[in-house]
């Protein structure tokens, strides 16, 4: 529903038809689904993120970030990537962005959803500290191998100026 409302709210200044289909259709959502929960499980209080970009699929070419924050249980080595997904938890934070800077290819625009989701995630990583729950190197799960080779320098960045203004 966050990005819907995200794209409506957009369009609300131009609004047409098609806005007002969107909001007819948000609002049939909401009445379909009125008993929504969310479930927690207890945990180890360790934040975990899912990062993921949809590129270039808002209006004027820019791209959505969005971020998917959750408690979960210690990774079993903190310094090296999980091999599996740790036991799922109701979400702690949902990030949803619309990036205005029109990025050339996918991958900027996943290391560009990184950036914002590790800013995200400082508050968030404090107050756990302070609630008495030491966090680790916070694991954020991204699906593009290119944006997860240049964060975790395992290839070599080529031709990366504009990544080095935009992020760096």
């Amino acid at each position: 529903m966050l990005v819907t409302l995200g794209t409506i709210s957009t369009n609300q200044a131009k609004a047409n038809t098609r806005t007002a289909h969107a909001v007819v259709k948000l609002l049939n959502y909401a009445t379909t689904h009125p008993n929504a929960t969310i479930r927690y499980h207890a945990s180890d209080m360790v934040l975990y993120i899912y990062s993921d970009t949809s590129y270039l699929s808002a209006p004027k070419a820019c791209s959505r970030a969005s971020g998917h924050f959750y408690l979960s249980d210690k990774p079993k080595q903190p310094t090296v990537a999980p091999t599996h997904q740790p036991s799922p938890n109701g979400p702690l934070h949902t990030t949803s962005h619309i990036m205005h800077n029109v990025l050339a290819s996918a991958a900027k625009a996943e290391l560009g959803t990184l950036f914002i989701n590790d800013q995200e995630s400082i508050p968030v990583c404090i107050t756990l500290e302070e609630l008495g729950h030491p966090q680790p190197p916070t694991p954020i799960q991204t699906d593009n191998s290119t944006a997860a080779g240049f964060v975790n320098n395992t290839i070599k960045q080529k031709r990366s100026k504009a990544i080095d203004m935009h992020f760096y």
